[in-house]
């Protein structure tokens, strides 16, 4: 997901840990609205990704992303649902993946999840005009 700017979270930023791409955050949702105590909440749970580089790949131009750690956990926060902007495509960088091989019975749907065969990402700006406006 692409999330609106948090001027308090994604400004915190060392010369190699740039947070956010134009001033917005990418996370993966992991968890939309709970109820609890007979109250609803609307929010969710978000792990957040980093940016690898400032500026964009130079083959592809995207900008490329790896997960958020503190220590060996991912880096993870509740936002609002009025803090999601809209949804974004995340490619893994293929070309790490070295001498390794993708598993014949690998499920995509754990490609974000899997820290051992991907690290990085393309965030696809491409994937409607509405990203490539925002991203770009």
């Amino acid at each position: 997901m692409l999330l609106k700017p948090n001027s308090e979270s994604d400004s915190k930023s060392t010369s190699n840990d740039k947070p956010t791409i134009n001033s917005f955050s990418i996370a993966q949702v992991r968890l939309f609205s709970f109820k609890h105590n007979q109250a609803f909440y609307e929010c969710a749970l978000v792990h957040g990704y980093q940016v690898v580089n400032p500026s964009p790949d130079e083959i592809t131009r995207m900008a490329i992303v790896k997960r958020a750690m503190r220590r060996s956990l991912p880096r993870a926060r509740v936002v609002p649902l009025n803090g999601i902007l809209q949804a974004v495509h995340l490619i893994p960088v293929f070309s790490q993946l070295g001498t390794k091989h993708i598993p014949k019975k690998y499920k995509h749907e754990d490609t974000l999840n899997d820290c051992k065969l991907f690290k990085q990402f393309y965030v696809n700006k491409f994937i409607d005009h509405h990203a490539f406006e925002i991203l770009s």
